[in-house]
């Protein structure tokens, strides 16, 4: 990204071409004052797409925790900005918080800091997605890697319900509180729209017990992502650093990869 610049009238940066947010692309245009173009209001996600998308969020978080020593607290469809090249890119760090660096895991310290809850009396806009965002964020005031955790389960099932949390709240506090003392008892039937293989997962990512969620790391392990389409799209994207018997490797498998992959 291009450094910010600022004058008296405007703040200027430059980043990749971007095609559009993820929640502009699962048909929220409110937030758009010009025309909406019919590439977006025809836009469809294929399978392969969904899944690699939810990898690249994964990943980044991966990073962000472990190696950054930061909390994003504010995955949502309005925080993943989908590139020209169709890549899902996690942005938004306006809510980030920074972790412990040098906290001891085994005197048995959690990694764990103190936000703000959740309050009605603020604006929407100046708080995190309240549809996307964990119990013990919105309600205690603690996050932990967790809270992130949360909202990538609330994110894959959106994904696959046409958009929509499992309680669209609609930025009500009391809406929330009901929908989160219905999360231990979420119904099969709740899930059916979610592919088999991760249903059982997403249930434990909205669990309103943290220490109940899987990490990025497990979650990567899924079956749901060992997808001979979405090892084309990461190769693709990881091609400058393959080694020379990667690459021959990968490009020997094109033709079939090709296939399989999403047409643009």
């Amino acid at each position: 990204m291009h450094p910010l610049e600022d004058s008296r009238d405007s703040l200027g940066f430059a980043t990749e071409p971007v095609f559009t947010s993820l929640a502009n692309a699962l048909g929220r245009h409110d937030n758009l004052t010009g025309p909406i173009t019919d590439k977006l209001t025809d836009f469809k996600f294929t399978d392969i797409e969904l899944k690699y998308g939810i990898l690249q969020i994964c990943e980044a978080l991966l990073f962000i925790h472990r190696d950054s020593r930061q909390l994003h607290l504010n995955v949502a469809p309005e925080s993943i900005i989908i590139n020209r090249m169709g890549s899902w890119k996690l942005c938004g760090f306006e809510f980030a918080k920074p972790l412990p660096v040098n906290r001891a895991q085994s005197e048995g310290d959690d990694d764990s800091v103190d936000v703000l809850c959740w309050q009605s009396t603020v604006l929407p806009l100046c708080q995190p997605q309240l549809d996307y965002s964990s119990p013990e964020t919105v309600i205690n005031g603690r996050a932990t890697p967790s809270s992130d955790m949360f909202s990538v389960g609330m994110l894959l099932y959106a994904l696959h319900n046409n958009g929509y949390s499992l309680f669209p709240c609609k930025d009500s506090y009391a809406a929330y509180r009901t929908g989160v003392n219905q999360l231990k008892h979420i119904k099969a039937t709740q899930l059916i729209g979610l592919p088999e293989s991760v249903r059982d997962y997403v249930k434990m990512l909205l669990h309103p017990d943290p220490n109940v969620r899987p990490d990025p790391h497990e979650l990567l392990k899924l079956t749901y992502f060992h997808d001979p389409g979405v090892s084309a799209l990461q190769s693709l994207d990881e091609l400058r650093q393959l080694d020379n018997l990667a690459r021959s490797r990968f490009y020997k498998n094109l033709p079939l990869s090709i296939r399989i992959l999403p047409k643009v």
